[in-house]
């Protein structure tokens, strides 16, 4: 898709007539005067016909004329333009209007040589004297449009085509009104699409383009949202962000195994099982006991253990009857 953006040296002139600046700027070999922010004189460059031989190029004169018109500006001690005027040949606005369209012819020229130049950096020489009597001013900001509109139809006009489907949105600034009112755009909607502008007019593809690279207009791309202007007051920027560093903490160990048990309790519970055998044998030696009641009973008590596993939290032991020691035994003699 062939570039279309805002033109350095563009937005350069259209700061000029925002300021309504006075002085004299030089692009690269034709000067532009300016006095209040209005053209007063546009000169010329090798090769660039002057006034006179404009009006011949254009059939306003002829050549004869044109000899008589310089006779006459050398006698009266006047300029062309004021003795034409003077001398009844043309007209005050027909003049001013030949003369605005030599000048314009000039800066076609010059922009063409500056765009080739991309690190081109105009300056206002505001030192230099400008004549602030001139008749003939014209105003910048219309003068510059017109001179990129002529410009555009060259290729400008070709990249407006290609983006049919883009919307157009005015750019805020302090000079758009009168923009707005040297373009001949149809009266539409907010941000229309190109097509909708090129079917009301299809020749205003030049003047879109001319309008993009004086920074009046932007071109938003289908689906898009247009940009709010951007403020010209300068902000700060909001602070960055704060990153919290947290400190690496120590993996957690492994959980160790469950310890076995001790030793010292394996022994008691074992003992603990001695020592209930041995009361058992004891209670049933007791006269008048029955022993074979108790010797059923702590079978049984046997049997009920070893169907219930006989087994103990640290290995396999019976479990004595407590029945079994319901009585102590005598104490003997």
């Amino acid at each position: 898709m062939l570039p279309l953006d805002a033109s350095p040296v563009a937005t350069f002139l259209v700061g000029l007539a925002e300021r309504r600046a006075s002085g004299t700027v030089t692009l690269v070999s034709r000067s532009m005067h300016l006095w209040c922010g209005e053209l007063s004189e546009m000169s010329a460059a090798r090769g660039d016909p002057s006034f006179g031989e404009f009006l011949v190029q254009s059939e306003r004169l002829s050549a004869a004329a044109l000899g008589d018109a310089l006779a006459e500006a050398d006698a009266g001690g006047l300029g062309l333009p004021a003795s034409l005027v003077a001398h009844g040949r043309l007209g005050r606005a027909e003049c001013k209007s030949l003369l605005r369209a030599c000048w314009l012819d000039r800066l076609v020229r010059e922009l063409r040589v500056a765009e080739a130049q991309p690190k081109l950096l105009p300056t206002l020489d505001a030192m230099h004297q400008v004549n602030s009597q001139s008749p003939h001013t014209v105003l910048l900001l219309p003068f510059v449009l017109d001179a990129w509109t002529r410009l555009a139809v060259e290729s400008d006009a070709a990249a407006v085509g290609v983006r049919i489907d883009f919307r157009v949105s005015w750019v805020d600034g302090a000079l758009l009104g009168e923009a707005q009112r040297w373009a001949s755009l149809p009266d539409v909607q907010d941000h229309p699409v190109v097509s909708t502008i090129l079917g009301r007019v299809p020749a205003a593809a030049a003047e879109i383009a001319a309008l993009v690279r004086l920074g009046f207009v932007r071109l938003t791309a289908p689906g898009g949202q247009p940009s709010r202007p951007r403020s010209r007051k300068d902000t700060l920027p909001p602070p960055p962000p704060r990153l919290v560093t947290l400190a690496e903490l120590p993996p957690l160990p492994p959980p160790s195994p469950v310890p076995p048990p001790p030793a010292a309790v394996v022994i008691a519970v074992s003992s603990a099982a001695r020592s209930g055998r041995a009361w058992a044998r004891a209670s049933a030696s007791l006269p008048g006991r029955d022993s074979t009641r108790d010797t059923s009973r702590s079978c049984a008590s046997r049997e009920t253990v070893r169907r219930a596993g006989g087994r103990g939290q640290w290995g396999e032991f019976p479990i004595p009857d407590r029945t079994q020691f319901g009585r102590r035994p005598p104490r003997r003699g």
